[in-house]
């Protein structure tokens, strides 16, 4: 038997094997679609597809087809940092609500792939970039955020709105905050509207947090990078929280922080209700609010002596929510 040697837990193809990761079902349930590392490369996804149809797999998308060379914007950076993500490639994907093609990201481009082919199409131009790219509830517009503003894009014509226009240094929209992505796994920063008339989305101002530096250490030396980095007990970015309606071209921003201090945890469309939920600064406090215009009413709230634990199993059944608690144990 042949020594296990570090070269080769280092080298491909992996010993764990080409494992399917981010599986999912098409919305006509013909089709399953599923990420795969590349037979000469571990660290590159591409996309395969087995048809329940015909019980055949094949690789759909080769990602060598749409990577390209760039920069990755700080938020691109900062998003793959705080998932803990690795590869490259196609590392996300989403089916269109009528299974008619498939969404891909690939380095800050929109790529559309139809279910019936192999031909790909670029939505959004290949000279910018575009982070937490998504399709509308209906499929019919994609949005994006492109140099901190917020935009929708109507898939079959390629016309683009800017929903909001005041990015600047220090502030973005569309975009989540540290504190939400690294200590909340709240990664996305706007949410469609399940009629499509309206977006929500957060407008956040780090421009008062304090700036610091951190090292990247690369093969060739170390890099120092300027961030705004919250520390615990200093000042925190300002997030605001603003609804758009597309009919009146107005944005309508939501009371829904009793101290200035409070995190916005999650934000959820939950039937035809926009439910908030709003942590204190301690985190020993949690309460789940309901809007209405522009203010959020609370509807219970959760304490607990040490720390909340945040977690994503708010549903509606018929005119109730159901919640888990961990209140009593």
């Amino acid at each position: 038997m042949a020594d296990l040697t570090v070269e080769r837990l280092f080298s491909d193809p992996p010993l764990t094997g080409h494992l399917p990761v981010q599986m999912k079902f098409s919305p006509d349930g013909r089709t399953i679609t599923y990420l795969q590392v590349g037979q000469d490369d571990r660290e590159r996804l591409d996309l395969w597809r087995y048809s329940l149809v015909t019980g055949q797999a094949d690789k759909w998308i080769d990602a060598r087809d749409l990577m390209r060379s760039g920069q990755a914007t700080a938020a691109e950076l900062a998003e793959r940092e705080r998932r803990r993500m690795f590869s490259s490639g196609i590392t996300s994907y989403e089916w269109s609500p009528d299974s008619s093609g498939v969404l891909v990201p690939v380095d800050g481009v929109a790529w559309l792939v139809r279910s019936d082919t192999k031909n790909v199409v670029a939505l959004t131009g290949e000279d910018n970039r575009q982070t937490d790219i998504r399709f509308s509830p209906s499929g019919r517009w994609i949005s994006f955020v492109r140099d901190g503003d917020l935009y929708r894009l109507e898939v079959t014509t390629g016309i683009e709105q800017a929903i909001t226009k005041d990015a600047q240094a220090g502030i973005t929209n569309g975009l989540a905050d540290f504190i939400a992505q690294e200590e909340m796994h709240r990664f996305h920063g706007y949410w469609w509207q399940p009629d499509e008339t309206a977006i929500v989305f957060t407008r956040v101002d780090d421009s008062r947090v304090a700036l610091s530096h951190r090292f990247e250490i690369n093969a060739d030396g170390f890099d120092v990078m300027p961030q705004r980095y919250p520390f615990a007990g200093a000042t925190n970015a300002e997030v605001r929280l603003g609804r758009y309606q597309f009919d009146t071209g107005t944005t309508e921003w939501i009371a829904y922080a009793d101290d200035d201090e409070d995190y916005l945890a999650r934000v959820d469309h939950v039937a035809d209700r926009l439910i908030l939920q709003v942590q204190d600064r301690s985190q020993q406090q949690l309460k789940v609010k309901q809007v209405t215009g522009s203010q959020a009413v609370t509807l219970w709230c959760e304490t607990s002596p040490t720390w909340i634990n945040l977690h994503d199993n708010l549903k509606a059944a018929d005119k109730n929510l159901v919640w888990t608690s961990q209140r009593d144990d």
